[in-house]
């Protein structure tokens, strides 16, 4: 399967990579998720996560989907 890189934006930091993982896994297999930090400060992190994962063609990932209660917008190309 091809993998896909996908940019989630706007989902709280404090929402846990574990339940973006879970809302992801009926679109596919997630490999990785990073959090996206400020360059002047690498250890903040911000409301950005880029994730790399074998997305099924047959159900693609939508462009905005509840997470843990919160509205996050999926770019991917």
């Amino acid at each position: 399967p091809q993998v896909t890189a996908i940019t989630c934006l706007f989902l709280p930091v404090y929402v846990k990579s574990e339940a973006l993982a879970a809302a992801l896994a009926p679109y596919g297999k997630v490999l990785d998720i990073r959090f996206g930090v400020y360059k002047d400060h690498p250890t903040l992190r911000t409301g950005t996560r880029y994730i790399r994962m074998e997305m099924k063609e047959s159900t693609p990932v939508p462009n905005f989907l509840r997470v843990s209660g919160h509205r996050a917008t999926f770019d991917y190309r």
